[in-house]
């Protein structure tokens, strides 16, 4: 807790918008409750298409066949397989928000 008050703060001082520092805040801080949106990188008031066309876009540059085809190391398979799922989950959960 009081590292975010501190993180928040520092963002605060360096002019950084609310939104983007919880975009950056929730790509490298482990986090039970993530926000949909900012995995997608995109606004809360995203229509169906915006939110589709970045999670069609998280896959492209996830998807492990084109992770094998670049050839990169094992550790970044591993992380792209948890940004997939978590694409994957975002996506999910906006489309079960809008239902």
């Amino acid at each position: 807790p009081n590292e975010n008050v501190f993180l928040e703060e520092v963002a605060r001082i360096f002019g950084v918008q609310s939104r983007d520092f919880v975009n950056m805040r929730s790509r490298f801080v482990p986090d039970e409750n993530p926000d949909p949106y900012c995995i997608l990188g995109i606004e809360p008031t995203a229509d169906a298409e915006t939110v589709r066309q970045a999670w069609r876009a998280l896959v492209r540059e996830y998807h492990p066949d084109r992770m094998i085809a670049r050839g990169v190391p094992e550790e970044a398979m591993k992380l792209a397989e948890k940004r997939l799922i978590q694409a994957n989950w975002a996506y999910e959960e906006i489309l079960n928000t809008h239902r």
